[in-house]
């Protein structure tokens, strides 16, 4: 029935999956909501972020360009700056890299909020995001994860982490159908302040609740994260997983 779907069922379908989720990467229920895609994770991020002319958004030259373009509007939006971490190529060690990374943020005490990778889109690179957090931390900055292709690819615990955000895709690596992605937000003032991409009925509460109603809408794709997690770990979960990619890759080679 339709009607009790949008009203009672749907909601509930909705949480089972989100719940499901947070147990998949490692999060506390109530700091996890499901959304479409990673950019729209993003995009509430950024939306929900207040930032000034005297501020800065560290992003890198590997970002995503989809997410280049959504700083680019948080730029036109709060006159924020963007500052550019440039990769060392070649990439030597894990040392190198994050002295790189760490060296952008010395050079600019305005950078409030750094963009990062776990694994970059166009070069496939993945990143040492638990020191690139922690060194984010030492100065002050908060961290905004694109972890794009990492839920299914690699092991994940998000409050271990320590980010401040993270978004991830579901329909990857994880068996989810096109249009399933996860919004992470560390306790407190971080996680109430973000702002899902529709406000509805539901916006003045809770952050499940928030991002849950968001109008009619069809949120079955979310829902299925459920079962493409029992698929998952029916295969054998991650390990038997790359294995078997890896058998694949090596036969084609």
């Amino acid at each position: 029935e339709p009607d009790k779907w949008f009203r009672e069922t749907g909601a509930d379908a909705w949480n089972r999956a989100a719940d499901a989720v947070a147990r998949f990467v490692g999060a506390k229920p109530d700091n996890l909501v499901l959304v479409s895609n990673a950019t729209t994770g993003i995009g509430c991020v950024l939306k929900s972020t207040k930032l000034s002319s005297t501020d800065a958004v560290l992003v890198a030259d590997h970002t995503y360009p989809a997410v280049s373009n959504a700083a680019k509007a948080l730029q036109e939006a709060t006159e924020a700056r963007i500052v550019t971490h440039r990769f060392p190529f070649p990439i030597e060690s894990e040392e190198q890299f994050c002295e790189s990374f760490e060296s952008a943020l010395r050079s600019d005490s305005s950078i409030r909020l750094a963009i990062v990778d776990h694994v970059t889109s166009q070069s496939a690179v993945l990143l040492p995001v638990e020191r690139l957090i922690r060194a984010c931390h030492r100065h002050g900055v908060e961290v905004l994860v694109d972890g794009a292709h990492a839920p299914g690819h690699v092991s994940l615990n998000l409050e271990a982490l320590g980010a401040d955000y993270y978004v991830g895709n579901l329909h990857k690596w994880s068996f989810c159908p096109r249009g399933c992605a996860l919004l992470y937000a560390a306790q407190g003032d971080k996680r109430e302040s973000l702002k899902p991409p529709i406000t509805s009925w539901y916006w003045k509460k809770g952050f499940r609740e928030r991002f849950q109603e968001q109008g009619t809408r069809d949120f079955t794709s979310e829902c299925c994260a459920v079962a493409a997690i029992q698929f998952y770990e029916w295969l054998g979960g991650q390990e038997a997983v790359i294995a078997y990619n890896s058998n694949l890759a090596d036969a084609a080679a």
